[in-house]
């Protein structure tokens, strides 16, 4: 005699469970019990959707279980690449609110040892959070990875971290690391601002690097480092780059600076209008003549 068996779906249990949690989430608090151990379940078979659903109950309710999950799904392989991501970024969010976070971190250190390269930069980004010293190593040693990938995961972990330590290392890296690399660095490293005298030479040579984005990279950096008269004569002369994303910053920097320090800037701005080039020339008169009519205004 033929009998229909209808195959067992543990994980379709566990998320019509969460489901009734996700539809009315205040039974959560009064049915705390039962309520937290199924969602954190349900976490690990979730689709994307459903994923982010459980993480926004989670959150705020149930950090030490909700950080133990989370780190599972980082280092499964198995786990779509969109669901890891998030949970990389939630990871790093609730890790400095753990009273014992050293049993997760050396759990995702021993992945960056031995995982395959996409746990590596799921890893790298969760262990960046401010002041977790405890990772600057593993992720210092991932500077050096064979995956660009990776290494830019480690360099987003390391600033985060917010370490001055690690400032020579990125500099070093700025050496010999590839484009993509080395314009993360340049992106980042001005925020070490207490080590102003090591990063400014940086950046200065930097901004006359062949490739455009780095200069741009470069240029950005320097609006948080430099003093306004010499960041004035750089802008002017960023104005004659072949690059039009550098022309454009430069332009508009200039603007802004100008505005911001005009006894400073006005001499440069000055000059600049008697630039042969048209352009630079209008340019350079329009700013004076709409920074003229400004001050004429508030002094009304």
């Amino acid at each position: 005699m033929s009998q229909n068996i209808i195959p067992m779906n543990p994980g379709r249990r566990l998320i019509d469970k969460a489901a009734v949690y996700i539809r009315y989430p205040h039974r959560i608090a009064a049915e705390r019990g039962h309520a937290l151990p199924r969602l954190i379940d349900a976490l690990k078979v979730a689709d994307p959707d459903v994923f982010d659903a459980i993480l926004s109950l989670l959150m705020p309710v149930a950090k030490a279980d909700l950080a133990e999950a989370l780190c599972d799904v980082i280092v499964d392989p198995e786990k779509p690449e969109c669901i890891r991501r998030d949970a990389s970024s939630h990871l790093s969010v609730i890790f400095p609110f753990l009273p014992n976070p050293s049993p997760l971190i050396e759990k995702l250190l021993n992945h960056i040892d031995r995982g395959d390269s996409q746990t590596r930069v799921y890893a790298a980004f969760a262990l960046g959070w401010k002041n977790n010293h405890e990772a600057a190593i593993g992720l210092s040693a991932l500077l050096f990875d064979a995956n660009a990938e990776v290494r830019i995961a480690a360099v987003m972990g390391l600033v985060n971290i917010g370490s001055g330590r690690i400032v020579p290392l990125l500099i070093d890296r700025l050496k010999c690391g590839a484009i993509p690399e080395q314009a993360c660095i340049l992106m980042h490293l001005w925020h070490f601002s207490d080590q102003r005298k090591q990063i400014l030479p940086v950046y200065r040579q930097f901004v006359t690097h062949q490739d455009a984005d780095l200069r741009l990279q470069a240029l950005t950096g320097l609006a948080n480092l430099e003093k306004p008269d010499r960041l004035a004569r750089r802008y002017c002369a960023c104005l004659h780059d072949r690059s039009a994303a550098v022309r454009s910053l430069a332009s508009a920097e200039l603007n802004r600076l100008y505005r911001q320090h005009p006894t400073a800037v006005k001499p440069h701005i000055q000059h600049l209008a008697q630039c042969r080039q048209p352009q630079i020339s209008n340019f350079a008169a329009n700013l004076l003549k709409q920074t003229a009519n400004h001050l004429q205004t508030d002094g009304s």
